[in-house]
């Protein structure tokens, strides 16, 4: 290579620095290529998820449900037999939760690897965290915030599991960007990104959503009265350049939803959680709910177990040790967002940062989300994704807040630096650590013995019809029963077993399929053939 080679080479980092500084879609773009990249580095210390919670089965099955076009799937026949956690039985079959989750796993489920959702949202939500604090933030901290996002949540249970967080910070972050740039100037196209936040929002993470979405709106409202009243702008400009774009938007959401709604439980004001909650809950989320609804009446002792015991005798201890329950969901949300180094720059810098001005809103509508939030009976850190873009924009001010303290120039340039990699340090324990998943010894142990379970049956020949009995120590969060959007369809189907000659007609309907018994207690199995096939 001659000189000239060399040199293109050596000015190739600083120019494209410079381009990064200018152009917020290319800085968006590099940082959520980095997040990328970053993600297929730690391939060989993560391997690709696999389900082990109620919740992951649940958005998979919705996932499986888009991908084949459908919004549902018809009640099946044999429903009694395959009810399951978290998911409808009817009047259709579905998921319990908002669409938004599955929507995005089923781009992954057509391409056969649902993950790579996981991954390329991450990606996204990095760009996208980059792109909302450009409008709050100078441009090298604007990416500094992206990077920090990245590292951060990268590695996480948002990456790691089917259990969602990263489609609803996508959302908040979309709203937090369009604020900022609407604060500064009434235009279409922040308020079509205003919009779509708040309608990604409204299918992701409802409540917490509409807490940040209220909050925001109404910081905006006043901004536009406040501007109309001085006369820097007429509410007919105002209708044009937010109204129109903002219904343009939220119309044809709602109007969604509704459908949607109305396709899952026949009522189009009646959200999918919302009736899974009568149906088996007797204790609401919300702790303004002091008093238990009437016991449901329960086709199977697991589900008694599980939300007349776990579930009830846990959310009377979140009512009763509110303090305690809510320390211990922050800690939670500290070691998602934050870490050491962050949380020591914010401490350091948290004078500075209530003082800023341009922090003011961010801050605002930051408590007003977190006070919202704690009516909640817990905190878990995927309930506070719409604030992620929020997080990250305080979290960069401080970085940018503890570096301005040393010289300008190469000093300051090094502080930065050397802040950054300290983040990156302290992530790696983190991403080391199974627990920063939710990965317990117990879901490890589960996802190895269902694998166990299926490689056996996929080398058997023709289909297969699992029935499961669970044994009087069974752990309720070991569960099996699982299956396909198609359940008759599906070359594996997982049922439980039902007592005296219940299952009889069970094995009437899938004549055809070989047969085995799952007997399951204490987290040790036995899988044997089935004596009897009754016709």
């Amino acid at each position: 290579m001659g000189p000239a080679g060399k040199l293109t080479l050596l000015n190739w980092p600083p120019r494209a620095i410079s381009l990064c500084r200018r152009s917020v879609a290319i800085a968006s773009i590099s940082v959520g290529a980095i997040a990328l990249s970053w993600r297929l580095l730690l391939t060989p210390l993560l391997p690709l998820p696999k389900p082990a919670v109620d919740d992951e089965f649940s958005y998979l099955l919705a996932a499986d449900t888009f991908s084949h076009g459908r919004l549902t799937n018809p009640t099946h026949p044999m429903w009694i037999h395959f009810e399951t956690f978290h998911e409808l039985s009817h009047p259709t079959y579905a998921s319990k939760y908002p669409p938004g989750q599955g929507l995005v796993l089923a781009l992954g489920l057509i391409v056969h690897a649902p993950w790579s959702a996981l991954w390329v949202g991450m990606a996204v939500l990095s760009g996208l965290i980059t792109w909302a604090l450009w409008g709050w933030l100078d441009p090298p901290w604007a990416i500094a915030g992206g990077l920090l996002a990245a590292l951060q949540l990268t590695g996480s249970y948002w990456t790691e599991s089917y259990w969602g967080g990263t489609v609803a910070a996508i959302g908040g972050a979309l709203v937090v960007g369009a604020l900022a740039r609407l604060l500064r100037r009434a235009s279409p196209g922040p308020a079509l990104a205003f919009g779509l936040g708040l309608a990604i929002l409204a299918n992701t993470r409802p409540y917490e959503g509409l807490v940040l979405g209220a909050s925001s709106a109404v910081i905006l409202l006043v901004h536009l009265i406040l501007s109309v009243q001085r006369g820097r702008q007429s509410s007919a400009q105002l209708v044009h350049s937010i109204g129109l774009p903002l219904a343009s938007v939220l119309l044809p959401t709602f109007i969604w939803m509704g459908y949607y709604n109305y396709r899952v439980t026949g009522d189009p004001l009646l959200m999918p959680y919302s009736l899974y909650d009568r149906q088996y809950a007797s204790w609401s989320q919300f702790l303004w709910s002091n008093h238990p609804r009437p016991e449901p009446k329960f086709d199977h002792e697991i589900f008694r177990a599980f939300w007349g015991g776990f579930d009830a005798d846990m959310k009377q201890f979140q009512r009763q040790h509110i303090l305690l329950v809510h320390c211990r969901d922050l800690i939670d949300l500290y070691h998602l967002f934050l870490r050491l180094p962050l949380l020591l720059c914010i401490l350091i810098s948290f004078t500075r940062l209530v003082r800023a001005r341009r922090l003011r809103v961010p801050l605002l509508i930051l408590l007003l989300f977190y006070l919202g939030l704690s009516l909640e009976a817990n905190l878990r850190p995927h309930y506070f994704a719409p604030a992620t873009g929020l997080v990250f924009l305080i979290a960069a001010a401080a970085v940018q807040d503890v570096s301005c303290r040393f010289s300008p120039g190469k000093m300051r340039m090094a502080a930065a630096c050397a802040l950054l990699c300290c983040v990156a340090i302290f992530d790696v324990p983190r991403i080391m650590d199974p627990s920063s998943r939710f990965e317990s010894a117990d879901m490890r142990g589960l996802i190895a013995a269902r694998d166990l379970v299926i490689t056996f049956l996929q080398k058997q020949p023709g289909q297969q019809l699992v029935l499961v009995r669970y044994g009087p120590h069974h752990i309720i969060h070991w569960e099996w029963v699982y299956n396909d959007a198609n359940i008759d369809q599906s070359r594996i189907v997982w049922a439980r077993a039902m007592p005296g000659s219940e299952d009889d007609e069970l094995l009437r309907y899938y004549p055809d399929r070989r047969v085995w018994i799952l007997d399951e207690d204490k987290k040790t199995f036995n899988l044997t053939p089935a004596r009897v096939n009754p016709h």
